[in-house]
């Protein structure tokens, strides 16, 4: 069994919800009484759900490492192995966590923990709302997120005459869903991000007066917010703006009255599904690429519209001068 989930983006979520997901089609015939084959094997089969999977590179690696990894004589053996089989089938948004690792990295925003949340202040007409990074994975957590972040909106909207600033410098990921949801209210209405698979199809994440609406599938409780804020957006970006905080950068992409502003995005703008295995390791696996409202695909680092301009202090002030300016 594997469960499915996301780091970032894409179809459900730690990107949202939780489905099994039967392992099936293995293509190698192993003995039953070799558990160090049926681990290679359950990892293997997860990895053909890369986005790369499908290359003669992917082919030629299993076909290479595979027999290797089946002789070693534990299952923790297996794990550098299939590190690079994950990075080929999924590229370099593809991780390998093992059991340790999944677990301090689940235990990164568990509702017993303090973690970060949304925070929003107001100066001038002009609010800047700064989501910081969110592993999530739990239903108690995502609500403490998202709901901090409606919260803030919500608290800083009457005084906010001007526009609003996102300040995603510091955010390097985690789960996109609820950083979605607490910016949903300041999307114009309609699709505002895809994820497109390796065959070319895409699912759609959308917008409805502030309330975000996901493919049925994707398991993602989304609240209901009925918030609308159609005021100028400037999103700032840094290079450790990653993951599930560029799909937030992507979100916003051609939206009217809305500036990049920064510096170019880390670059890792794929949706990834989370696959625990047996032995409670579990794969970030890369199987879709984002696209913005309009279908361009983005790959790799994201341009901002304007560097940080000279005459003000930070690249922030910077993006408050430019909400000023259209108010």
């Amino acid at each position: 069994m594997a469960r499915r989930g996301g780091i970032t983006g894409g179809r459900a979520a730690l990107t949202g919800g939780i489905a099994a997901l039967l392992l099936v089609g293995c293509a190698a015939q192993v003995s039953p009484a070799n558990p160090v084959a049926q681990y290679v094997d359950e990892a293997v089969t997860v990895l053909e759900s890369g986005l790369y999977a499908g290359t003669p590179e992917w082919k030629a690696a299993v076909e290479q490492i595979r027999p290797e990894l089946y002789r070693l004589s534990t299952v923790s053996d297996t794990y550098r192995g299939i590190t690079e089989l994950a990075e080929i089938a999924g590229g370099r948004h593809t991780v390998f966590f093992t059991p340790e690792k999944w677990v301090a990295y689940t235990q990164m925003s568990d509702p017993g923990t303090p973690f970060p949340l949304p925070t929003v202040s107001t100066d001038a007409g002009v609010s800047t709302l700064t989501l910081p990074s969110f592993a999530g994975g739990t239903r108690e957590s995502d609500d403490l997120y998202q709901d901090a972040g409606i919260d803030a909106l919500r608290s800083a909207a009457t005084d906010t005459t001007c526009g609003w600033v996102i300040d995603l410098r510091e955010n390097t990921g985690g789960n996109a869903y609820p950083m979605l949801v607490s910016v949903a209210p300041l999307l114009d209405d309609g699709r505002v991000l895809g994820f497109q698979d390796r065959d070319g199809d895409i699912d759609w994440v959308g917008v409805d007066n502030g309330n975000l609406i996901v493919p049925a599938d994707y398991e993602v409780d989304a609240p209901t917010v009925d918030l609308s804020l159609s005021q100028p957006v400037a999103i700032v970006t840094g290079p450790g703006t990653a993951s599930a905080a560029e799909s937030i950068v992507m979100a916003f992409a051609t939206q009217q009255d809305t500036l990049r502003i920064g510096d170019y995005t880390a670059g890792f703008t794929t949706g990834n599904e989370v696959f625990e295995l047996d032995d409670g390791a579990a794969l970030a696996l890369s199987t879709s690429t984002y696209v913005d409202r309009t279908g361009a695909v983005y790959d790799g680092p994201i341009a901002p519209d304007a560097p940080r301009g000279s005459a003000s202090d930070t690249v922030v002030d910077a993006a408050s001068d430019w909400i000023r300016g259209r108010c």
